[in-house]
């Protein structure tokens, strides 16, 4: 009863606001997901220390640069580095399914999903092609499943 619970108040913290040039998602932070600094949004800084991570970089070059929120669970070059170990672990940053994490294709399509780039203009260019998922809406719903 108390996991059913615990479920029914994570289903209840997530929001998706939507624009036509962006997204951001309100997340709980319960579960692992793509909210990198746990600040209860996706956005362009946890999609930048992504993109970052599958290039290497590690330490404070994670952030440099980044204004993170006062709101943030994770905002330490360590507690950010654990997290996305964390990520790499379950291979969440496989997202055309591949085999591998890699910044000029997995960490762009994060990117774009999340900076509201949906069809032809989401995985044109950066899916590989022999990857498991090479279609847009098998993007969409991979990623989708590290909204929250």
């Amino acid at each position: 009863m108390k996991n059913l619970m615990g479920l029914i108040v994570l289903l209840m913290g997530v929001l998706v606001v939507n624009s036509s040039q962006a997204q951001t998602v309100v997340t709980s932070s319960r579960k692992l997901s793509y909210d990198i600094t746990g600040d209860s949004l996706i956005d362009k800084n946890d999609t930048m220390i992504i993109i970052r991570h599958l290039f290497g970089f590690s330490g404070t070059s994670l952030v440099d640069g980044l204004t993170l929120s006062a709101d943030s669970l994770r905002s330490s070059p360590e507690a950010i580095a654990s997290y996305l170990a964390s990520l790499s672990a379950v291979g969440a940053f496989d997202v055309d399914g591949n085999g591998r994490a890699d910044a000029l294709s997995d960490g762009i399509l994060i990117s774009r999903f999340y900076g509201g780039a949906r069809r032809a203009k989401l995985i044109d260019g950066v899916v590989d092609p022999v990857g498991l998922r090479t279609t847009d809406q098998d993007i969409i719903r991979y990623i989708r499943k590290w909204d929250f």
